[in-house]
């Protein structure tokens, strides 16, 4: 490159002494020069409105060749490779969100590079689809769920050229399922609408609200579970609910994450309304996004939250607690998701239910889900766990490794004693978030002195972003007693918040996990996974 400079520069050299030459022979004869050092520097002599200047032509082109060449290193550099940014497709919202098993439906999905969309992937085969059209932001899809399809979450993705787009969420549900019909944003113009029933909705257009109207029966107890931010939406939603004279009778937000959960007993049969509101601070600015979908269940079907204990071992027959709102049917009947279990429920008491449970002795370790079979549907599904580590028998002095099941406390720690050998590791997991028990759980430990020597809110999980499970590996020097403690962060008291708690000797082992849901490679070429 230095080279071709070098010769650019001799060039110039050259051709300046021709142009100074020109310039100044040109000048010479129409103005007024001279040469007042006998030649050694040429120098002009303009004379104007009685004004005379003098300066030297050859240094004052000197100075602009100078500055021109200071720029030729940098021209006669190439130019910067600019790399092209590769952009996957992005799926961020689907309408409707659900439907019934047996059905044939269209669907809207809103997302970013989604034209030339070539196929459909689902995780699982009970549902089949197809793309009839794609645009850069949206596309039209047309599902087929098969009969067989397992009530609950399934996962599609959308394929163009660029690659696979991300997962996005389609829910299989047991109840009417119908598409909310505008227009329904006031009280006036209420949405009626048979019960029980699934409501796909969205607002997603100016001052929008929906509006449903519906009937009940005197003493009936009805449940208003509204799904957005289950389904992956970032719809934040209010639920209200009122009487034929517009008075309030309840209200919901944020219960699950933002989404918005109500359960209520009539007093009177009649009519009643139920209110869909935006809750974000932009929608009474007069804007809402086009993104804004839910699905809104209004059922007799139970609700299940979670079990207690949470976690169970194999071979055992346990006594649980099922926590959740609706359990009142003495007709019950518990599903498992997989063959081998037995349970049989004893009692139901409206916010919790007792039941007997039998786990097989040779049973799939991990995580199953339960539910409750009614008159009024199926209700929603509970997690609990089968692990095989040996059980904590009561006390406060632990033998790792070891399983301790409990009921987590606000402001009333679980304390725990146990003697760890000198560079012996251990590990502490806390497991109840992320299997859906409302504990927001703290982890100390303390050495003889009571001096914390460790602690955690939130552990690291892979696949799990927003975890509130505790987690500590932690290595003993020196050797002796030391204590565990184990508490909730919520302000709130009951049983309905069991946890499991796992120590441990820490194990070579591995959770394979790729860094993003959307790995790819170009057409015949090669890449990396991390």
């Amino acid at each position: 490159m230095w080279e071709a400079v070098r010769d650019w520069r001799r060039t110039i050299g050259l051709l300046c002494n021709q142009v100074t030459t020109q310039i100044t022979t040109g000048l010479h004869r129409r103005y007024s020069l001279s040469t007042p050092r006998g030649g050694e520097d040429l120098h002009a002599v303009l004379s104007w409105a009685g004004l005379r200047v003098e300066f030297p032509i050859q240094s004052l082109i000197g100075w602009l060749v100078t500055i021109l060449l200071s720029w030729v290193p940098l021209m006669a550099q190439a130019p910067p490779e600019s790399k092209v940014v590769h952009h996957l497709p992005q799926l961020s919202s689907v309408f409707p969100q659900g439907s019934e098993p047996g059905q044939t439906l269209r669907l809207e999905v809103l997302g970013e590079f989604l034209d030339r969309g070539s196929a459909l992937v689902f995780l699982d085969t009970s549902i089949q689809g197809r793309i009839l059209e794609s645009h850069p932001t949206r596309a039209e899809l047309e599902f087929q769920v098969d009969l067989t399809a397992a009530f609950g979450p399934h996962y599609f993705r959308l394929v163009t050229p660029r690659g696979a787009s991300n997962l996005l969420l389609f829910r299989v549900g047991d109840q009417p399922h119908r598409n909310e019909h505008e227009p329904n944003s006031a009280f006036e113009h209420a949405e009626e609408v048979p019960i029980p029933v699934t409501l796909n909705g969205q607002l997603n257009f100016y001052e929008d609200f929906d509006f449903y109207r519906f009937q009940v029966k005197k003493g009936e107890t009805w449940i208003f579970d509204l799904r957005a931010a289950r389904n992956g939406n970032l719809f934040d939603a209010a639920l209200i609910l009122l009487d034929s004279n517009r008075r309030k009778l309840g209200h919901s937000e944020d219960y699950f994450d933002w989404d918005p959960f109500l359960t209520h007993t009539f007093s009177e049969t009649g009519t009643y309304y139920l209110v869909v509101q935006p809750c974000h601070e932009l929608a009474f600015n007069k804007f809402l996004d086009p993104n804004f979908a839910y699905q809104l269940d209004i059922r007799q079907a139970p609700h299940l939250q979670t079990i207690s204990p949470l976690s169970l071992t194999p071979g055992s027959t346990s006594k649980v607690t099922l926590f959740g709102e609706g359990l009142l049917s003495t007709e019950a009947k518990l599903w498992f998701d997989e063959s081998g279990f037995k349970g049989e429920v004893l009692e139901m008491c409206g916010f919790y239910a007792d039941a007997r449970i039998e786990i097989p002795e040779q049973v799939r370790k991990g995580q199953h889900h339960l539910a409750l079979l009614t008159p009024a549907g199926r209700s929603t599904a509970a997690t609990f766990l089968v692990d095989a580590t040996p059980p904590h028998r009561g006390g406060a002095w632990l033998e790792p490794p070891v399983s301790i099941t409990g009921i987590a406390r606000y402001r009333q720690p679980e304390r725990f004693f146990f003697w760890a050998k000198t560079n012996q590791s251990l590990l502490f997991e806390v497991r109840a978030s992320r299997y859906g028990s409302p504990v927001d759980s703290l982890l100390r430990l303390l050495n003889e002195k009571g001096e914390e020597i460790a602690k955690n809110d939130d552990g690291e999980f892979p696949g799990v972003p927003a975890n509130k499970d505790s987690f500590i590996s932690h290595t003993f020097v020196p050797a002796g007693n030391y204590e565990l403690q184990m508490r909730n962060l919520w302000a709130v008291e009951g049983k309905n918040y069991p946890y499991q708690l796992l120590v441990r000797p820490l194990q070579p082992g591995a959770e394979l996990i790729l860094e993003t849901d959307q790995p790819y490679v170009h057409v015949r070429g090669t890449g990396k996974l991390r």
